[in-house]
């Protein structure tokens, strides 16, 4: 039972410590965007693609839990 407490705990603060690394590199996105404003498009895929990470992130590890119980 300590491995599964570990396991627990480690996603309990990935739950909010995902979203605030996504969201940086979601800032470099749109530095990237305004760096080279003549060839947009990388900054452009990094920023939705951080942002769509950022977002759904925190919803997987809320719902991890519910799904390793069995209860649905």
């Amino acid at each position: 039972m300590p491995e599964l407490s570990k396991i627990i705990r480690q996603e309990r603060h990935m739950g909010w410590i995902g979203p605030l690394m996504f969201g940086f590199f979601t800032a470099i996105g749109i530095f990237l965007i305004f760096d080279r404003p003549e060839h947009p498009w990388f900054g452009v895929f990094c920023t939705v693609t951080f942002l769509v990470l950022a977002v759904w992130f925190p919803i997987s590890v809320r719902r991890a839990p519910a799904e390793d119980s069995g209860t649905h």
